[in-house]
């Protein structure tokens, strides 16, 4: 069990959770003295455990829960992860073979950052009825602490805008403004770890793929047009639009709930972790202790009956929080 374990938490949480099964339930500063650990410590490391769903907290009692949902979430993660991985296989060969100059016409290489801002403006202010993108690191302009250029003007000519981001650019705050900037203009937004590229479509016949070269410090970019290759990365967009999570930047709707009555401190920790961020970044951005979102998390979780962090937030959406 521990070997799976392992690929769910940290060693020193695997610790923690096989203290609890041999010990039963304790609170929080009883673990701390078993394992020689300072609250602040074993606080973070109930957090870990917590959010895979192997700890249960309720009333300051902690209480191990069955590895079996854990370890089963995790598999069907790995399992989505591999099929995501396959259905890109076929774009990608593609892709290769188009670097390699077959001399297609449905794709254009487009060199240096410079070009490949000039195309992306462009593509946007041909844009008729939709852009579609997966917004994520490096970006086209130098700091990607702005809306992108033709993207404002695009939304005041009524062309929808559907962008999923990846939760790894919004521990950025100046990404984060960005991206509530967007929405305030109109922008239709998703949060969705780990995507696969840096990816635009235009109308459905125009797309723009960003190739960062790491090792040289440079991005070259693809244009891509109607082409097999273009349906499959529509069809790629798609799927992860279904799987991503809507990113909400503002407190949710006064909706007679019980939320309603309970402290401004839980909302803005509720719309932060629903767009992905991080107890640090979260901690940062409201200028608290990572313990004390520990605690707002936890007390989310009983109102709404949550054993884990993904069970909250389905949760709160369905309970219209969010």
């Amino acid at each position: 069990m521990t070997a799976h374990l392992r690929d769910l938490v940290s060693a020193d949480a695997e610790a923690m959770y096989l203290a609890l099964l041999a010990g039963g339930d304790m609170s929080l500063s009883e673990l701390a003295d078993r394992l020689d650990l300072d609250e602040g410590a074993a606080d973070g490391l109930v957090a870990d455990l917590e959010r895979v769903g192997l700890v249960l907290v309720r009333g300051g009692v902690l209480s191990a829960q069955s590895p079996r949902s854990a370890v089963e979430a995790w598999a069907l993660t790995r399992k989505a992860e591999e099929a995501r991985a396959w259905q890109g296989a076929e774009a990608l060969a593609q892709l290769y073979s188009a670097g390699a100059g077959s001399g297609v016409d449905w794709v254009e290489v487009v060199r240096g950052k410079v070009a490949g801002r000039r195309a992306f403006a462009n593509l946007q202010s041909c844009a008729v009825s939709e852009v579609r993108a997966f917004d994520r690191g490096p970006y086209l302009t130098d700091i990607g602490e702005t809306i992108a250029d033709g993207q404002s003007e695009a939304l005041e000519r009524a062309v929808a805008y559907r962008v999923i981001y990846d939760s790894e650019v919004l521990q950025s705050p100046a990404r984060l403004a960005v991206a509530r900037d967007s929405i305030a203009l109109g922008e239709e937004a998703r949060v969705f770890p780990g995507l696969p590229m840096k990816l635009f479509l235009a109308d459905g016949d125009r797309g723009l793929i960003a190739l960062p070269h790491a090792s040289r410090g440079t991005m070259d970019s693809l244009i891509i047009r109607p082409s097999v290759l273009l349906d499959a990365l529509s069809q790629l967009f798609e799927a992860f639009w279904r799987m991503a999570v809507p990113l909400s930047t503002d407190a949710p709707a006064d909706t007679g709930d019980e939320l309603a009555a309970r402290s401004e401190d839980l909302r803005d920790v509720l719309v932060r972790l629903s767009i992905g961020l991080t107890d640090d970044a979260i901690a940062r951005e409201l200028g608290i202790s990572e313990r004390t979102v520990h605690r707002r998390v936890r007390r989310l979780q009983e109102l709404l009956g949550a054993q884990t962090r993904f069970q909250l937030g389905i949760q709160a959406t369905r309970r219209g929080w969010l």
